[in-house]
């Protein structure tokens, strides 16, 4: 999947190095192990303010302040792809958050 990702990405922007990095941070990404987190106490990148967002595993509030900067979001994994958080950052935290459509009250993850 990153293999299939990076190359569309390195040609529709035109930026292998954004393919390098990509393909690493998923590789980084799978090596580190699940965080548990009930699926009903996951935070919604794209409506929880910096406090809320800091009840997530791992985060800081610098990260948190990112994300909120940063918004909105198709999925979670925009926060890696679009560089608003390290492939590192985004292995202690992706359990914790989801992605829900602006202006939706439907999940999406």
């Amino acid at each position: 999947m990153s293999l299939i990702l990076g190359i569309r990405l390195e040609e529709n922007l035109g930026m292998g190095r954004l393919f390098f990095n990509l393909a690493s941070g998923l590789a980084l990404v799978g090596a580190l192990g699940p965080v548990n987190v009930q699926v009903e106490s996951r935070v919604d990148i794209n409506h929880a303010s910096v406090a809320e967002l800091m009840r997530v595993p791992g985060m800081t509030a610098v990260w948190a302040g990112r994300i909120v900067r940063f918004r909105p979001y198709r999925t979670k994994l925009d926060l890696l792809n679009e560089g608003v958080v390290s492939a590192e950052v985004y292995g202690r935290i992706k359990d914790g958050v989801v992605a829900r459509r602006v202006g939706s009250t439907g999940n999406r993850d």
